[in-house]
């Protein structure tokens, strides 16, 4: 991606920032030469290098179904994945914020690709209610799929309920 150059950016762009992967707008620079972001509801300073342009998902993914074979025993599958890191990986639990993140919005990418492949009807995902970034992720994702049909927020904003449809 082309380097970003502050005499083309303008206030409410969309900017990412690298290191921490928020997306936010520019609000104009700081006093000490940073970047002013404003992301979920805060201003975050961020140095030129560490941000870039904000690239929306261009197109939905269809992933391919894998067929099942009649003899393969399939492991079990719970139609309920929580991210809690006490649920997820007791021994992460204590990292980094950034690594914490990126473990969870994989392990939800994963579990989204296998209902896919099992084909079920619906299923449940617990991200939490604090900050918002990781239900900003998981509906990101959600995005990106075209057998999501649609998706609805349960437990007063702490998890998102799926719904797929299949062609």
């Amino acid at each position: 991606m082309a380097r970003l150059d502050i005499k083309n950016l303008w206030i409410g762009e969309l900017l990412q920032v690298i290191s921490s992967g928020r997306i936010g707008t520019y609000e104009g620079l700081a006093k000490n030469g940073k970047l002013r972001i404003k992301a979920e509801g805060k201003i975050y300073l961020a140095s030129l290098k560490n941000v870039q342009e904000y690239q929306a998902p261009s197109e939905k993914k269809t992933l391919p179904l894998e067929p099942i074979k009649k003899y393969k025993a399939l492991k079990a599958f719970n139609d309920t994945l929580d991210l809690h890191m006490e649920k997820l990986s007791p021994d992460l639990e204590h990292a980094n914020p950034i690594q914490i993140l990126n473990y969870q919005v994989k392990t939800c990418e994963n579990y989204i690709k296998q209902a896919i492949n099992r084909r079920r009807a619906s299923v449940t995902i617990i991200h939490g209610k604090g900050k918002g970034q990781l239900k900003n992720e998981v509906i990101h994702l959600l995005k990106s799929y075209s057998q999501v049909k649609f998706y609805i927020e349960k437990n007063n904003g702490g998890a998102q309920e799926v719904l797929f449809q299949y062609t």
